[in-house]
């Protein structure tokens, strides 16, 4: 089965709105894992084709420049009074150890996705030490950029048995075709009517691949549903 993925990394309302509308149009369902309080991702929680999960941040502890001073637990835990009936995760940067896993249970959270295996055609989920769900996925819009592949091939078998996909609102608002192209657009990042200027229109890029998923397979469950189908194994 193929699964949608998104890590909304503090994208503002407008530009997860057009991603979210592009999903509606094909019937998909997906995760979306948080950054921060945004009032539209407060509503698309009650939407069932949509699973919210946490997208916590940690690398201000790493480089030792959180202001506040907090630790990862608290990083996790006021993420979670956010979106409290969030169960999944998957850490900004992907950053993880056996105690970040223990935060993420001790915050009453059933699986992380922070295993990635870019372009692999055999992944598997799995359970950890303490019962965390450890989900894998194997292609994601910025990183297929950084191995300098176009996006008019994904480079993935769809008919895997298990294909995880992960995009960013704001490259599907701005068709990202390359870093150079998503460099030039940063200043603008808080002014969608600015950052619409910025749009790439010539090259294939991060929204034409995820139309091109839309149309070639369906996405008819959230990654809650892997993990459920793990528990009972």
């Amino acid at each position: 089965m193929n699964y949608l993925t998104f890590d909304i990394d503090w994208a503002s309302d407008a530009i997860l709105q057009e991603t979210v509308s592009l999903l509606k149009k094909y019937n998909a369902k997906a995760t979306f894992f948080a950054t921060h309080l945004s009032p539209f991702i407060k509503e698309l929680e009650k939407d069932s084709d949509f699973e919210i999960g946490l997208h916590p941040n940690f690398n201000n502890l790493l480089n030792g420049c959180d202001k506040d001073n907090k630790n990862y637990q608290q990083v996790v835990d006021e993420l979670k009074a956010i979106y409290p009936d969030a169960l999944g995760v998957r850490s900004h940067s992907l950053t993880q150890s056996s105690s970040i896993l223990e935060a993420f249970i001790s915050a009453g959270l059933k699986y992380d996705v922070n295993l990635f295996l870019p372009y692999h055609d055999q992944i598997k989920p799995h359970k950890a030490w303490n019962d965390l769900v450890r989900i894998i996925y194997n292609w994601e819009d910025d990183v297929h950029w950084i191995y300098k592949k176009s996006f008019d091939d994904l480079d993935i078998n769809l008919g895997n048995e298990l294909n995880i996909f992960d995009f960013h609102p704001v490259h599907i608002y701005l068709n990202t075709d390359c870093a150079q192209s998503y460099e030039k657009s940063r200043d603008h990042h808080r002014d969608p009517s600015q950052l619409h200027t910025c749009r790439n229109r010539t090259n294939p890029g991060a929204k034409d691949a995820l139309v091109y998923l839309l149309e070639q397979v369906p996405f008819t469950e959230t990654l809650f549903d892997i993990c459920k189908r793990i528990n009972t194994e």
